[in-house]
């Protein structure tokens, strides 16, 4: 009996740069490269899932202690004594520069929201990768139920074939009892086929409808919730900041940043342990981590995605194949011997059913090989996994990491923007005050001060010098 898998196939081989180049190296080797708290050889026991959860606390940690800064930095502004004392450089940068510092947190919280934004690039690579697998998926989903529909064909020759033997009415106890146990045989392999493939296809159909569905479902909500906070921050960020004698909404301000904040840290830390995830899967070759997380599941997918051991089908059409063969034999036994009586009607019929069946058993060898589904597995794990998917989580994490820390940047310089002092308190203040300036430097003779009297007084300039005290009389 030959294999399934009638001509000898190679399935296609893995390149870690799938995914293109990250500064000059490609991407899975990058991110391969990230931090693991253990090992970074991706398996399915719970070393390596402590290694990624590693991974996952070390970020929130290292989230949470930059957002401990910007409580201790805006709870120090409280303080007089920090404001001009400790921190009195950081708080004088926009001291009488207001406006400048107003200017500063507004557009910093402005550019965060538009690189929050830019996010949808990430999203769009993928949900992409998401509905091209969901057809792939189906694709394979087809191919099964090609193979469900031999195995009905299968069945209706079967039952064709055990009719026909109910009605050979040998007078030979032997014959009948050959034919019986060929048809036992016939019908036991069946049944390993049949359970074998019964609702593969619609599983496999299922599975797409939850890629295709729900994971650009829960994408594009938590970038909606995420994108909409930072721009909540910046709109009322910029309120806060230009309310000058409110504190309250500085307040809200910073409780505002902090919940978005945590929430980020989360996001960001899920985004890059399940890009690392996904990147030593593709690093591993996808081949073999498919074949390592389906060693305890599925023999036959295990088979048809990876091509690697024998099909499990092989033992049920090698029983096939000998029912048939044994029927033949049987057959012909009847029909070289004068002594044996049969239906020769139902003989007939029967060997002319199971040299159908025989055909039919041949398309199903033909149809059932690892080629039939591996050149679609390539194209998931090759094409979309360890391409669009990974190269959109790595997006989608740098642009939020990149946000976040713009956030970050701009919760530590608003306590600096929001107790600066103008430099001016009103218009009086900024005459007098250019005024005092203007008299300083005419007594210091850094400027030719001349105070200009009404003509009709004749009034000279206070104070001139030599040469505007000639000016004036020669006029």
């Amino acid at each position: 009996m030959v294999a399934p898998a009638p001509t000898p196939f190679v399935p296609e081989s893995y390149s870690t740069d799938s995914a293109d180049d990250f500064a000059g190296d490609p991407l899975i080797e990058v991110l391969h490269s990230f931090y693991h708290a253990g090992e970074d050889d991706w398996d399915t026991t719970a070393s390596y899932g402590e290694s990624i959860a590693g991974l996952f606390v070390t970020t929130v940690v290292v989230g949470l202690i930059f957002l401990c800064c910007i409580w201790c930095f805006n709870l120090s502004a409280c303080c007089k004594c920090c404001r001009e004392g400790a921190c009195k450089v950081c708080f004088e940068t926009f001291n009488g520069k207001q406006m400048l510092g107003q200017a500063v947190v507004i557009i910093l919280f402005f550019v965060s929201a538009i690189v929050a934004t830019c996010s949808y690039a990430g999203r769009n690579e993928f949900n992409d990768a998401a509905y091209e697998a969901g057809d792939e998926i189906r694709s394979l989903a087809d191919a099964f139920d090609s193979l469900d529909g031999l195995t009905d064909d299968l069945a209706e020759e079967t039952a064709m074939i055990g009719n026909f033997t109910n009605h050979t009415n040998c007078d030979s106890s032997s014959v009948e009892q050959s034919f019986q146990a060929a048809y036992r045989g016939l019908a036991d392999g069946l049944g390993s086929v049949s359970d074998t493939l019964d609702g593969l296809g619609d599983q496999i159909r299922d599975a797409a409808d939850v890629v295709e569905e729900k994971m650009p479902e829960a994408v594009d909500l938590g970038l909606i919730i995420l994108t909409a906070m930072v721009w909540v921050n910046a709109l009322f960020g910029t309120g806060a900041i230009v309310t000058a004698k409110c504190k309250c909404d500085d307040c809200f301000a910073i409780f505002l940043g902090t919940l978005t904040l945590v929430v980020f840290i989360v996001v960001v830390a899920s985004e890059v342990a399940l890009a690392v995830t996904v990147a030593d899967f593709c690093y591993k070759d996808p081949a073999k981590s498919v074949a390592l997380a389906l060693d305890t599941g599925s023999e036959l997918l295990s088979y048809y995605l990876t091509c690697n051991g024998t099909s499990p089908l092989t033992s049920a059409f090698d029983e096939i194949d000998d029912s048939l063969v044994e029927y033949r034999g049987t057959a012909r036994t009847v029909r070289n011997s004068p002594s044996v009586s049969c239906n020769d009607g139902a003989i007939t019929s029967l060997i002319a059913t199971v040299n159908e069946t025989r055909a039919t058993l041949d398309a199903f060898e033909s149809q059932s090989g690892c080629a039939l589904t591996n050149p679609t597995f390539t194209g998931i794990t090759h094409g979309i996994v360890c391409d669009e998917m990974v190269r959109g989580l790595f997006i989608c994490f740098m642009v939020h990491a990149a946000s976040g820390g713009l956030l970050f940047i701009t919760y530590m310089l608003f306590p600096c923007a929001a107790n600066s002092k103008p430099r001016f308190a009103d218009h009086k203040d900024m005459a007098r005050k250019v005024s005092t300036t203007m008299k300083s430097k005419g007594k210091n003779g850094t400027g030719n001060l001349v105070k200009v009297q009404p003509h009709n007084k004749g009034a000279s300039a206070e104070g001139p010098d030599e040469s505007n005290t000639e000016e004036g009389e020669g006029a």
